[in-house]
C-alpha cells in the first residue's frame, strides 16, 4: 500500500480495517480508493502515454512472459535501481481525468524484485537479474 501511495498518490489506498476471509479463515485487509472520475469523451490512454508516465518516474517497459508466451510489453514497468515492478497498466487501469491532461493509475500490481519473490522469478524468465537484496544497515 505504501508503494502505491508513493507512486500513484491520486489513487492511494486507505486501510479501512480487517476481516476474516470466509473460505481460508485468514485475516484480510479491507481497503478503499478515492473515486476517480474518468474522461470518457477522449480516447483511451495509449501505450506511448503510459510509457511516458512511467518513464517520468524512472521506470522502463519490460516484456514479461504469460503462460510461456511474451506479453505485448505494455503492461509491465521496472524501476532498475529499486527493483520495483509495476504491471497490469493496460488502458482500463490507466485513465484520463476530466478537464486535465493528468492520468490516474487504478488497480496496478506492484512488486519488489527480491530473492525468491514473484517479481524476481518473472524478471528471471526474461533474463533480467533482480537487483541485489536490501543490505542491512551499516
Amino acid at each position: 500500500m505504501r508503494l502505491h501511495a508513493v507512486l500513484f498518490p491520486e489513487t492511494a489506498y486507505r486501510l479501512e480495517g480487517f476481516t476474516i476471509n470466509a473460505k481460508s479463515k485468514e485475516l484480510a485487509p479491507v481497503v478503499s480508493q478515492p473515486h476517480i472520475e474518468v474522461d470518457t469523451d477522449r480516447p483511451l490512454v495509449s501505450k506511448a502515454e503510459t510509457d511516458d508516465l512511467m518513464a517520468g518516474m524512472g521506470f522502463a517497459p519490460v516484456q514479461l512472459m504469460h503462460e510461456g508466451r511474451p506479453d505485448d510489453g505494455y503492461f509491465a514497468y521496472l524501476h532498475p535501481l529499486t527493483g520495483i515492478l509495476v504491471h497490469d497498466l493496460h488502458d482500463e487501469n490507466v485513465v484520463r481525468m476530466p478537464g486535465t491532461h493528468d492520468l490516474a493509475v487504478i488497480d496496478p500490481c506492484i512488486s519488489l524484485a527480491r530473492r525468491g519473490t514473484w517479481a524476481a522469478i518473472k524478471l528471471a524468465e526474461i533474463g533480467h537479474p533482480p537487483p541485489p537484496d536490501d543490505l542491512p544497515p551499516a
